[in-house]
């Protein structure tokens, strides 16, 4: 390909966020534009197969619809020129094409940066890319699952948890007849309490509804055994997209046997205070045990004296 021949073109990806504002995503597209011939070519995916397989939540045949919407509008675009856009009178640039396609604010579809390179013609820089970066897609700045340890670390490291960081127990062993479990932390208010990380943070959603499920199993095994406790689970935050999974496995849990109360990880205020109100009711009442049987026995001795009984 000759210098002469070279058309010079700006492109961006058509990308889809299965979960709302998450950084996980797909190529599902590519448009591209010369400035040089005022030229716009595109292609999009039709086959969803894929997608549906790495995220069950996912409505693929609403996703094909809204695509076949984007594809249309493309068309219309590269068909009218300026005219297809809000602004006719604007000379064209590849910002001003893409928004015409999906107007800002879309939490599903977002465009990538802006590449740029020569090609002998838009359609052929359309396919190869297409080929490349598209046909045999995969999810680009994949969000990495954070699990029960990531949790706790995140939880524990907020500078609202230092106030009782060194004043809760470091772990509890809790037992049934035929089931023994460890808990993170432990502290006492007349009853043991303990707490626990529990991540629901998933690709496949359902994955936490199974993991709640075994939770609500362990508990009602372990309260079987001779120490009467309380739990404390605390979960994730919810997704930015489709949440039914999630909330059907924060219901099971608050629904579990000897749970107190389900707090997110951004509730740490609620937790130390929750914690701060029981050790202050349980060290008034550990502190006013040997007061009260003072009292008992002072009493008991007043009234032995005025009964005329022996004298101390």
């Amino acid at each position: 390909m000759s210098r002469d021949d070279a058309v010079l073109f700006q492109a961006a990806f058509l990308q889809f966020v299965p979960h709302g504002a998450s950084a996980e995503r797909v190529n599902l597209g590519v448009v591209a534009y010369s400035p040089q011939t005022r030229e716009l070519a595109f292609r999009f995916l039709n086959r969803f197969a894929r997608i549906g397989a790495s995220w069950p939540s996912v409505d693929v045949a609403r996703l094909r619809e809204l695509v076949a919407h984007l594809s249309a509008r493309a068309s219309w675009i590269a068909r009218h020129g300026r005219g297809g856009l809000s602004q006719p009178d604007a000379e064209p640039t590849i910002e001003t094409l893409l928004h015409g396609i999906i107007p800002e604010g879309s939490l599903n579809f977002v465009w990538s940066p802006i590449l740029r390179g020569v090609a002998p013609s838009v359609r052929r820089a359309v396919d190869e890319v297409y080929r490349q970066q598209v046909e045999h897609w995969a999810p680009v700045a994949k969000k990495q699952r954070r699990d029960d340890a990531d949790l706790w670390r995140d939880f524990t490291g907020h500078e609202s948890f230092r106030p009782i960081a060194s004043v809760i127990g470091p772990g509890v062993q809790l037992s049934g007849p035929d089931y023994s479990y460890r808990f993170k932390t432990g502290w006492q208010n007349g009853r043991q309490q303990v707490a626990e990380p529990i991540s629901l943070d998933y690709v496949n959603p359902s994955e936490a509804v199974e993991k709640a499920s075994l939770w609500a199993g362990r508990l009602f095994a372990l309260q079987a055994g001779p120490t009467d406790f309380s739990l404390t689970p605390i979960v994730t935050e919810p997704p930015a997209g489709n949440r039914k999974l999630y909330d059907q496995a924060v219901r099971i849990l608050e629904k579990a046997p000897r749970v107190r109360l389900v707090l997110r990880e951004s509730q740490v205020a609620h937790f130390v205070g929750i914690v701060r109100g029981d050790l202050d009711e349980h060290a008034l009442e550990r502190d006013n045990a040997p007061l009260l049987a003072t009292d008992l026995a002072f009493a008991t001795a007043e009234a032995v004296k005025r009964l005329g009984g022996p004298k101390a």
